[in-house]
C-alpha cells in the first residue's frame, strides 16, 4: 500500500492508511465517501488508487500462480526420480490449493450492503467475522461444515459459526464489484465454485433467515468501552 501512495504522490496519506490497516485488496471495497475521508478528495486520485490497486491484486495473483506451477513441477520431477529409484521410494504426496476467506456473519436477515469498517470490525471482535481456508477441493457439504464448526483450534478459538445451525438457515452472499451492495450467489457452495463466481474477492457474507443478537449483546457487556458501536451495529440492522 506505501508503494502505491508514493507512486500517486501522495506519502502523506501513508500513516492514515497504516493506521486503518488498508490494503490494496481492501480499497475496491471502500466508497468515495470513506475514500474521501482517508485524504482522496479528488475523483481523479481515488480512480488511479482503484486502478493501481487492482494491478497489484493482479500482479500478486500471478506470482502466486506462477510459484504454484514451479512447485509442482519441482516435486513432479522429485517424484520421478524416486520411482525410477526402485519401488521403495516414497510415494508423491498430494498438492491440494487451499483458499482462505473472511467469513462475516450480517447481524440482520434484510441487509443488502456491506458493513463500515467499524462495523467489520465490532462483528469481528463479536465472533461474527473470521478467517476459513477452505480446499478447493471441498464439496458443498464440505464447506457447510467448516463455516458452520463448533470446535476449538489451537488458538481456543471457535473455527466457525455454530449458531448457523440454529438460525433456520443462512445464505452465502457478497460484494458487487465496485458499489457496496450485496447480492446473492447463484451457484453451489463447492469451493471451486464460490471462488470462480467472486473473483478477485477473499471476503464472503453470511446472511441468516433469523435474526441472533446473543453474541453482540454479550461483546458489548464484556467490552464497555465499544458498547456504543456495538449498539449502533445493532440498531442499524434491526
Amino acid at each position: 500500500m506505501e508503494s502505491i501512495l508514493k507512486d500517486l504522490k501522495l506519502e502523506c496519506l501513508i500513516p492514515k492508511f497504516a493506521s486503518k490497516k488498508i490494503e490494496p485488496e481492501n480499497v475496491s471495497e471502500l466508497s468515495d465517501e470513506e475514500l474521501s475521508r482517508l485524504g482522496l478528495t479528488t475523483i481523479g486520485n481515488r480512480h488511479r488508487l482503484r486502478t493501481l490497486c487492482a494491478n497489484a491484486e493482479k500482479q500478486h495473483q500471478s506470482a502466486a500462480a506462477t510459484a504454484l506451477s514451479e512447485r509442482r513441477a519441482l516435486f513432479s520431477r522429485r517424484s520421478s526420480s524416486s520411482r525410477r529409484g526402485g519401488r521403495g521410494g516414497k510415494r508423491k504426496l498430494s498438492s491440494r490449493t487451499t483458499w482462505t476467506v473472511s467469513f462475516v456473519c450480517l447481524a440482520s436477515r434484510h441487509q443488502s450492503r456491506i458493513p463500515s469498517s467499524t462495523e467489520k470490525q465490532v462483528l469481528f471482535h463479536a465472533g461474527l467475522g473470521m478467517k476459513i481456508k477452505l480446499d478447493l477441493e471441498d464439496k458443498e457439504q464440505d464447506v457447510l461444515e467448516k463455516v458452520t464448526c463448533g470446535d476449538r483450534g489451537e488458538d481456543g478459538e471457535i473455527k466457525g459459526f455454530p449458531q448457523l445451525k440454529e438460525s433456520g438457515g443462512f445464505e452465502i452472499i457478497y460484494c458487487v464489484t465496485g458499489v457496496k451492495e450485496l447480492k446473492p450467489l447463484n451457484c453451489s457452495w463447492a469451493a471451486k465454485d464460490l471462488k470462480a463466481n467472486v473473483g478477485l474477492q477473499s471476503k464472503l457474507y453470511l446472511r441468516r433467515y433469523r435474526r441472533i443478537f446473543r453474541q453482540l449483546a454479550s461483546f458489548h457487556r464484556t467490552n464497555p468501552k465499544s458498547k456504543k458501536s456495538a449498539l449502533s451495529v445493532a440498531k442499524r440492522y434491526s
